[in-house]
């Protein structure tokens, strides 16, 4: 079994550790949600592509997910974003689509190239301090997808994030 520990964002200092998903890591609603419909879609060891799973059966989620697609270029692999869930971009700070991940200190795309050299789904949680919100912790599942059912071309991360803002006096006094 691989863990890796590590630092993303060092003003962040967001710190996970990562492994193959296991099912007892599966205990929030939103990632066993997901991993249920991702593995409905697994065909006789073919991977699930973006086009099996409708958009529609995943509204609800959608703010916790991220679409990333898998750019080759000969040997080296990049990654853009396509989609961004808020919580995503709470969390890590990828407001918009079509950011690449790629550059060797971008753990997040070592965490996207051990989904695609293994084609298994990775499991990660961690904490995030975001200064404007507090402090953060998350679990994370990416999921690799091929449209040919074997040659991952996208990922789908899904993120489950847990706030502990400070408390304001004025919201425990609002009553007044």
């Amino acid at each position: 079994m691989q863990h890796r520990i590590y630092a993303t964002v060092p003003d962040r200092t967001t710190v996970a550790e990562e492994h193959v998903l296991r099912s007892e890591d599966l205990s929030h609603p939103v990632l066993a949600r997901f991993d249920a419909l991702w593995r409905s879609r697994c065909d006789e060891g073919r991977l699930p592509g973006a086009t099996d799973i409708d958009p529609i059966e995943i509204a609800d989620l959608l703010a916790h997910v991220m679409l990333v697609d898998v750019v080759r270029d000969g040997a080296s692999v990049r990654f853009a974003t396509r989609l961004v869930g808020q919580h995503h971009a709470d969390l890590f700070g990828r407001a918009g689509a079509a950011n690449y991940l790629s550059d060797g200190r971008d753990t997040s795309a070592d965490h996207l190239r051990d989904v695609i050299s293994m084609a298994l789904p990775r499991y990660a949680r961690g904490h995030v301090d975001a200064t404007a919100k507090g402090t953060a912790s998350f679990e994370r599942v990416s999921y690799p997808l091929a449209s040919d059912g074997q040659e991952v071309d996208r990922l789908i991360s899904v993120v489950a994030p847990r706030y502990s803002r400070p408390a304001r006096i004025s919201s425990i006094f609002s009553w007044f």
